[in-house]
């Protein structure tokens, strides 16, 4: 993100310590989310609200995410370019479809519904972008 300020040339700015490192989705508890760092094991939560944009992406045993801490303090998660998701609800896959441009709405368990090719159906995995939230391929 940016962010515009203007100083004076006396200010005094603090050092920041920033540090990324691999986490993995564990598990929701309540209104948190709880990841757990892939080197020492150690757990972070981040509320819904936090992890807003994210959410969606967010799937059980999701690895390749990037956990942010800014001062010894989680602060945000970074997702990859792609997630692989399972398809909850679509319309029947149609036979013979080839692979053209004509497209149908798909829901997967987290809420997010993207388009997809009209000859996938239910229970098939997809792998998804998350920058721009649309279908990419089959997984």
């Amino acid at each position: 993100q940016k962010l515009d300020e203007t100083f004076k040339g006396d200010d005094m700015l603090g050092e920041v310590d920033l540090e990324r490192r691999k986490v993995q989705f564990s598990y929701i508890d309540d209104q948190f989310y709880v990841f757990m760092d892939e080197e020492d094991y150690s757990q972070y939560h981040l509320s819904k609200a936090m992890l807003e944009d994210e959410l969606p992406y967010i799937t059980e045993g999701l690895e390749g995410l990037m956990g942010l801490r800014v001062n010894g303090e989680f602060v945000a998660v970074e997702l990859p370019q792609s997630v692989v998701m399972e398809i909850a609800d679509c319309a029947p896959g149609i036979k013979g479809a080839s692979a053209s441009a004509r497209t149908k709405p798909a829901t997967f368990a987290t809420g997010l519904t993207i388009q997809v090719p009209e000859y996938l159906d239910v229970g098939e995995r997809v792998k998804v972008n998350t920058q721009e939230a649309r279908y990419m391929s089959r997984a």
